[in-house]
């Protein structure tokens, strides 16, 4: 054997272990890898420790949801003519301070108009309680003005004709207070009275039929 073949032979063989220790060659030129670079790509999307969006998300997910307050429990009524915040405190026994938070409104509001949403926190019981003495302060009221008229004799009946208003009717009946006609109607809505609708109203004695006959 020559020594030129012989130098040939050990020249190929390393080569080859060049060649091994470095692995294979691409079989598909300078596309060869693109496979797993694609799947390289894909950990780093998905693993939240090396892309930050994916971290974000993880992040977004572990969040602790908010628990929802309810909100406190409440008796609603309608403000009708002569009342106030004051009145509803003095009924449920609160501060007046406490009404006028709950029903949005100021507790220096003395002038509020007729229908006036107001809000009394809730309570075991308070509900009954306060209407009933919002209904003996009605009472009372109307008590001391028909006193102050010589008293009433019973009640009377009054049918709603077309362009009647609860002004109207008050008046031409004894000019009588608007809220004694709500007082005697607490649930009638006086601002939007209709033909045909009937209204309870005090009756006074007839003056001209005490009168004793002429002697």
């Amino acid at each position: 054997m020559s020594r030129l073949y012989t130098m040939s032979i050990l020249m190929a063989c390393a080569c080859g272990a060049r060649l091994s220790a470095t692995g294979p060659e691409p079989t598909d030129g300078p596309y060869a890898f693109v496979e797993d670079e694609e799947v390289l790509a894909e950990e780093l999307v998905t693993d939240p420790s090396i892309d930050p969006v994916a971290r974000a998300v993880a992040a977004t997910e572990e969040e602790v949801v908010e628990e929802v307050v309810e909100p406190e429990p409440v008796l609603v009524y309608e403000l009708r003519r002569g009342e106030t915040l004051a009145h509803f405190a003095r009924w449920a026994e609160l501060p007046v301070e406490t009404i006028a938070a709950a029903s949005g409104l100021s507790p220096l509001d003395d002038l509020l108009p007729v229908g006036t949403v107001v809000k009394v926190p809730w309570s075991e019981g308070l509900e009954g309680l306060v209407v009933q003495r919002r209904d003996a302060h009605h009472v009372r009221r109307a008590e001391g003005w028909l006193a102050s008229r010589g008293g009433s004799v019973g009640v009377t009946f009054h049918t709603v004709t077309s362009g009647e208003s609860a002004w109207s009717i008050a008046h031409d009946h004894g000019d009588l207070p608007v809220w004694l006609l709500e007082t005697y109607n607490p649930t009638v809505d006086l601002e939007r009275l209709r033909p045909g609708q009937e209204l309870m109203l005090p009756e006074f004695p007839d003056p001209i039929a005490e009168l004793s006959p002429a002697e």
